[in-house]
């Protein structure tokens, strides 16, 4: 059956690396070539990544807009729309072929777009210099090339620095902490162990089931200097801290399926009970 009404898929970028899988914006034009108004419904639009329907963009769609002109498009009219997805359809490195597809009547046969090829990179992790170290300090001091004990409200936030001590700059895209952060506990020199909801998370994203949150643009840590990476609550990960003395080392990673860091000096504190 001939049809006056044509769809096609919108892609930007066509190509970006892993860690800027969150600009990939997916949408889709629609153009009314008939002499009469119609209904878009896109709800009976799909597209397809290498041949297998996106759930993601199956839930986007179900959202989209249903107000006018998105119920009513008039001859020789045209609309867009647009949707952010990269991090949602797309789990590594490849060339896809995305297809988006119509039915224009229940179980009708299906019309298909325009085939866009996209390809996400896969770039090799620079490696650390041995010169690039972790440091922690609590929330608000500096960190100490000596080693002290601190007296700390069971409410532990710590900050980690990078010290990059190289002659180069060091790129950093990672911001997920639960990937780029390996802290491991001690108290009274017993391993205190993650609780059991963040050791899921950490093994899950390990694993790549779950999304790994990167920065929308890489940024680098320049030669020669110290810099606050993030806060960490330690109750996030281990859950409230009972009085005691306590050794807190990390380490970081800075990039995806990247290298780690050295262990960082520990940091000691002790909780003395109210």
């Amino acid at each position: 059956m001939r049809t006056t009404f044509d769809i096609k898929l919108l892609v930007v970028p066509q190509r970006l690396s892993m860690s800027q899988r969150r600009t990939f914006q997916a949408g889709l034009e629609a153009v009314n070539r008939g002499e009469t108004a119609i209904d878009p419904e896109l709800s009976r639009t799909t597209l397809t990544v290498d041949g297998r329907p996106s759930e993601a963009w199956d839930r986007v769609v179900k959202e989209s807009p249903r107000d006018a002109p998105w119920r009513t498009l008039p001859p020789d009219q045209r609309l867009s729309i647009w949707w952010s997805l990269g991090e949602r359809m797309f789990d590594g490195p490849g060339r896809y072929q995305l297809t988006l597809r119509r039915r224009f009547i229940w179980d009708g046969d299906w019309v298909q777009s325009n085939p866009v090829i996209f390809e996400i990179e896969a770039r090799k992790p620079e490696s650390i210099p041995e010169t690039v170290t972790v440091r922690l300090a609590p929330s608000g001091l500096q960190p100490s090339l000596e080693t002290e004990r601190h007296h700390l409200t069971s409410d532990v936030r710590v900050t980690v620095f990078v010290a990059n001590n190289s002659d180069r700059r060091v790129r950093v895209n990672v911001v997920d902490l639960y990937y780029g952060d390996r802290l491991q506990l001690f108290k009274d020199n017993v391993l205190v162990p993650y609780r059991e909801e963040t050791a899921k998370l950490i093994r899950s994203k390990d694993e790549t089931a779950q999304p790994i949150d990167t920065a929308t643009a890489d940024f680098f840590l320049d030669p020669k200097t110290t810099s606050g990476l993030r806060e960490l609550r330690l109750s996030d990960w281990y859950g409230p801290l009972t009085p005691g003395s306590y050794r807190l080392t990390n380490r970081c990673r800075f990039e995806v399926d990247g290298p780690w860091t050295r262990d960082s000096a520990p940091l000691v504190f002790e909780i003395v009970a109210k």
